[in-house]
């Protein structure tokens, strides 16, 4: 499996991870209090940190959260929005709760397992708009680890044999017109930037994507701003 974790979680050093954590935590609540940032959420240090940790992630912040969406067609727009790099393909990455749940019975009977939990988040910060219209939610692993940990303890345990994936990674190819046409199609389905970031950053994002996907379009005519 290819390494899928979350962006806080790419350090190895686990001491040095958990130090780094806590800190940049601590900071973003006291920059939240000094800048008044949300004066209707009662915040102190104290505050549950996987609460915190939702609300910082979708405005950029590193965490130990990794982003999932229930929606299909969602996921297909976040693999599609940016420009393809050369010789890379987009991707999705799929989970199944079902064989989680079962996986996690399973290991936490086995004595000579270490504890390994991997934790399905709802969301919980009703301000948070994105993560709403994005359909998000989270996960967390008990583990200063990847989540390819957890697929690889259920594929090597000699007690489960069925042949399934916890997590599984689809790639496809497209060319930059199929790109193109594909999100233009999701737009069609009002699924974009400005829907799926319903603040300034996805209007403006919107505005300049719509312009270009458009222009495409239209024979002999093309026009990017760095996208």
């Amino acid at each position: 499996m290819n390494e899928h974790r979350p962006d806080l979680l790419k350090h190895n050093n686990r001491p040095t991870q958990s130090l780094a954590e806590k800190r940049l935590l601590k900071e973003f609540i006291q920059n939240l209090i000094i800048n008044n940032d949300f004066p209707n959420l009662e915040l102190d240090i104290e505050s549950d940190d996987t609460e915190i940790w939702e609300l910082g992630q979708h405005f950029g912040l590193p965490s130990p959260l990794l982003d999932w969406t229930k929606s299909p067609y969602i996921a297909l727009f976040f693999a599609l929005h940016e420009k393809l790099e050369p010789d890379l393909s987009p991707s999705i990455w799929l989970l199944d709760q079902d064989c989680l749940e079962i996986c996690q019975k399973i290991l936490s009977n086995d004595e000579n397992s270490p504890a390994i939990k991997l934790d399905i988040i709802e969301p919980k910060f009703t301000k948070n708009k994105r993560v709403a219209y994005q359909q998000g939610l989270f996960s967390r692993a008990n583990i200063h680890s990847s989540h390819d940990a957890i697929e690889d303890k259920w594929r090597n345990d000699r007690n489960i044999k069925t042949g399934d994936f916890i997590f599984q990674k689809l790639t496809f190819h497209c060319t930059e017109d199929e790109r193109q046409a594909m999100l233009l199609n999701l737009d069609k389905m009002n699924i974009n930037y400005r829907t799926l970031f319903p603040d300034i950053d996805g209007s403006v994002k919107y505005a300049k994507q719509k312009l270009v996907l458009e222009l495409a379009q239209t024979k002999g005519s093309s026009f990017s701003f760095g996208m």
